[in-house]
């Protein structure tokens, strides 16, 4: 990633990679490189996207303002959702 790229990206974004890059050099997940490739793609960061990573104009603007949310750190813990939706759940 250039360093004009990773500039573009919100903290959030950045917290939200290094926070996978760590976990991939722990070995709890995938090789840093592939982390690193699939969030240039998530983030639209690279030039090779392939159709099934395209998104329309509508799930553009959900993500967007999801986004701008969580930069203004309206968010919810993974527990409060857990909770919320609770009864839909299978136990």
């Amino acid at each position: 990633m250039t360093t004009e790229e990773w500039d573009t990206l919100s903290e959030y974004q950045k917290s939200r990679i290094n926070e996978s890059l760590a976990q991939a050099e722990a070995g709890l997940g995938e090789p840093a490189e592939e982390v690193i490739n699939r969030l240039r793609k998530k983030y639209g960061l690279s030039s090779k996207i392939s159709e099934k990573d395209e998104i329309d104009a509508g799930e553009e603007t959900d993500i967007e303002e999801g986004l701008k949310q969580a930069d203004r750190g309206e968010v919810l813990s993974h527990e409060e959702v857990m909770s919320k939706y609770d009864k839909w759940r299978i136990k």
